[in-house]
């Protein structure tokens, strides 16, 4: 557990710290960014399934996933505060563009 608080403590400091000028636009690409990253994490809960992502084992436990994801999140947005556009929204757009194909695949497989 004291990984993950210091993951989070880590991301809430240096949230402060920008490249340039933070915008609504990057405010609205870091929900979709956040958001789809919640949604693959409530499915790789659902044990019904494998895990497919390669980071993880195939059948994880529920603390892995959180760990996994709470990082994954925490790197996110540093790693989106940090950087300047036009690299900031390319990374965006990548993250959007990776988890809304998991998103979509996991809904094929059956996850809720």
């Amino acid at each position: 557990m004291k990984p993950i608080l210091l993951v989070c403590w880590l991301a809430l400091v240096l949230l402060s710290a920008r490249a340039d000028q933070w915008t609504i636009a990057d405010s609205l690409a870091e929900v979709g960014c956040v958001g789809l990253l919640m949604l693959d994490w409530s499915q790789s809960l659902d044990h019904r399934f494998r895990e497919s992502n390669t980071v993880l084992p195939a059948e994880p436990n529920r603390q892995a996933v959180s760990t996994y994801f709470l990082s994954v999140i925490s790197v996110q947005l540093l790693v989106a505060r940090l950087l300047p556009n036009p690299w900031r929204r390319i990374s965006q757009m990548v993250v959007i563009g990776v988890e809304t194909h998991s998103v979509a695949r996991n809904w094929q497989l059956g996850a809720d």
